[in-house]
């Protein structure tokens, strides 16, 4: 079994949770991206008895037809290239072998 945790010292129980806490840790309170431009999952266009809905959309018009795509993106745009957070913590996921 692998153990996911951060650089930071967080360990996580599952990759949706370590990428919870590195969103939680790069997201700015106004959704904008190191890019300078605002991101946020913003839409969901559901289709007719779709199961999960078959469109996400971010704020800067990226759509997608996943969750995890949509967290991806995101990550990417919010994670500065050191990767240090505005308290001055450095996080990246860090894959062990318990």
């Amino acid at each position: 079994m692998i153990a996911l945790n951060c650089l930071c010292g967080f360990a996580a129980c599952a990759p949706e949770d370590l990428a919870d806490h590195l969103h939680e840790a790069f997201m700015r309170a106004d959704d904008t991206g190191h890019d300078g431009i605002r991101h946020a999952e913003t839409a969901r266009d559901i289709a007719a008895n779709a199961d999960p809905p078959s469109r996400l959309a971010c704020l800067c018009g990226l759509t997608t037809a996943s969750a995890a795509e949509l967290d991806d993106h995101l990550l990417r745009v919010f994670t500065p290239a050191d990767q240090v957070d505005q308290v001055g913590l450095k996080h990246s996921h860090v894959h062990d072998r318990p």
